[in-house]
């Protein structure tokens, strides 16, 4: 059973846990996997190496050819996933790619587009031309 509430829906068992952060590489970068959570529902999740300073629900940009995240800040370029835990550098964990998510955010209002800030890891909605996070709204302010 999983502490953190999320359930892997795709067979996994013995695995490192959505929530979990490790200093060892427990599956390969990139590998993709689907779990439920009673009150957030089913998410897509990417195994990341993480970078210094990742909070859990820090959203950040990620490469999978240099095999890096970078917490997200105006301006940053890449596929964007929110960390599920602390994972800080030379540490691997899972993100969340696509699902209803925590974020680490500034004050929103509901249904809103979400822009990445000058804070590292922390969106919010004030337009920013060129910071827009597509596929990333807010549900609650």
């Amino acid at each position: 059973m999983s502490s953190s509430g999320w359930f892997f829906t795709d067979g996994w068992t013995g695995q490192q846990q959505i929530t979990d952060t490790s200093t060892t590489q427990n599956h390969p970068i990139g590998t993709t996997v689907q779990a439920k959570h009673a009150t957030y529902g089913v998410a897509t999740f990417i195994y990341l190496k993480g970078v210094a300073s990742t909070a859990a629900y820090n959203v950040v940009v990620f490469d999978l050819k240099a095999n890096t995240t970078t917490r997200a800040v105006a301006g940053s370029r890449g596929p964007a996933a929110v960390a599920m835990s602390a994972n800080v550098d030379d540490r691997y964990g899972w993100y969340m790619v696509e699902g209803s998510a925590i974020i680490t955010c500034g004050t929103v209002a509901a249904d809103k587009p979400l822009y990445a800030t000058a804070t590292a890891g922390t969106v919010d909605d004030a337009v920013v031309s060129g910071d827009m996070i597509l596929g990333m709204v807010s549900k609650t302010a």
